[in-house]
């Protein structure tokens, strides 16, 4: 009788346990499945972002140099009146990170949601809501996108490494009128338990003790070796991305502002028609 027992009490469990193995597996192929599809919607919406401003995509370029790059203030324009939260276009200048950066009025509405705004599994980049862009310092967020390390702001874990990040510490960000260059100084892991010790978000400083005390935590917990410092009167931008597998963890890259300028001009075609003109006028005179 106990033999029989124990025997049913075995193939419960064991019931069970093929239950959870079942239900374990069934979500894990779910969430692959969704990152999959979401990875495929994202290329496909970066994609006809590149096509927007008219230039070629990543995948285009793939195992060139790339000269073609030409972010202009009319590609900037055309973004805008695509998305009113559209604020600013970054890109690493080794080409590691290409994402339009959005501003809405929380820090939740681009979470989850693309560039046209419908739903999306890698959300894009985003502004904090109470940064502006006349800000000493302006902090983007991007998505670590677990199953594809070249999605969103997956591929700043490479400035963890010291030799790839040479390759990849320099950046720029497009506005509207003007384009800022950066040199990426800090590269850390911030522990979301020191949120009463130190706030990243803090966007501009009231003298330069409060700024010192600010940059005493990057500056102790930096893990590579930049050869830039951040002083006081200095602008930078902090980007910020999860950490794999430590969800108590957020990456953090601090770079600072190294120049402003203008969009290049595109020099003026010659009008032939004005030319001919010129020419048949100058004719003229000198036959008179």
């Amino acid at each position: 009788m106990a033999k029989k027992k124990s025997t049913k009490i075995l193939s419960v469990v064991t019931n069970i346990l093929l239950v959870v193995c079942l239900a374990v597996f069934g979500y894990s192929s779910y969430r692959i499945f969704a990152f999959q599809i979401s990875r495929r919607v994202a290329n496909k919406e970066h994609d006809s972002i590149y096509n927007i401003i008219d230039i070629p995509t990543p995948s285009q370029n793939q195992g060139e140099e790339d000269n073609t790059w030409k972010f202009t203030a009319d590609s900037w324009k055309k973004l805008k009146e695509q998305n009113s939260d559209f604020q600013m276009f970054l890109r690493f200048d080794s080409g590691i990170i290409s994402e339009s950066v959005m501003q809405a009025s929380n820090n939740d509405y681009y979470l989850r949601r693309s560039f046209y705004e419908t739903y999306s599994e890698v959300g894009i980049p985003f502004m904090d809501f109470r940064c502006s862009t006349s800000d000493t310092n302006m902090t983007i967020y991007g998505h670590l996108v677990y199953y594809d390390n070249t999605l969103m702001f997956s591929p700043l874990t490479l400035l963890t490494d010291q030799v790839a990040f040479w390759d990849n510490n320099t950046l720029k960000i497009y506005l509207e009128d003007e384009i800022r260059s950066y040199q990426v100084a800090y590269v850390y892991h911030y522990q979301l338990t020191d949120y009463d010790e130190y706030d990243y978000v803090v966007g501009n400083f009231s003298s330069k003790e409060a700024f010192e005390r600010y940059m005493n935590y990057p500056k102790s917990h930096n893990m590579v070796y930049t050869g830039i410092e951040i002083e006081y009167g200095d602008r930078f931008v902090t980007f910020q991305t999860c950490v794999k597998y430590h969800e108590e963890q957020r990456l953090i890259v601090v770079a600072k502002e190294i120049s402003r300028e203008p969009y290049p001009v595109d020099p003026v075609a010659p009008d032939k028609d004005a030319h001919l003109d010129a020419g048949e006028e100058n004719t003229q005179t000198d036959g008179n």
